[in-house]
């Protein structure tokens, strides 16, 4: 149960860092993008 359970909080660790860092990629390239403009 332990062991389940800390994986279930591992994967969201990880998907949350993930989605941050495809977010601030996003948020990068746009910037970056009207900055050349």
């Amino acid at each position: 149960m332990g062991k389940r359970l800390f994986d279930k909080i591992g994967i969201r660790k990880l998907s949350v860092g993930v989605c941050s860092v495809v977010v601030a990629t996003c948020f990068l390239g746009v910037t970056t993008s009207y900055a050349e403009e």
